[in-house]
């Protein structure tokens, strides 16, 4: 189904056992929604426009991630 939610992008492709257990949590969450006929691209975009911009003023200046959140990437990614 096009567009549908997908959470295989933000795992490595060496973790199959997470990808597996992750497929299955997604298979049920797509089948609830199908259930109730929610299309869950209409249901992410009015969730996002639920919660807004939030209050955070954007400069157009580049924001860096912190040195906390790299270690975290580099943890997951297996280097590091």
């Amino acid at each position: 189904m096009k567009g549908e939610i997908s959470l295989f992008t933000i795992l490595p492709s060496d973790f199959p056992s997470r990808k597996a257990g992750l497929q299955a949590e997604q298979d049920g969450v797509l089948s609830v929604l199908r259930e109730f006929e929610i299309d869950p691209v209409q249901l992410r975009r009015r969730v996002r426009a639920a919660l807004g911009k939030g209050s955070y003023e954007r400069t157009g200046k580049v924001i860096h991630r912190s040195e906390e959140c790299k270690r975290e990437v580099r943890r997951v990614k297996g280097e590091g």
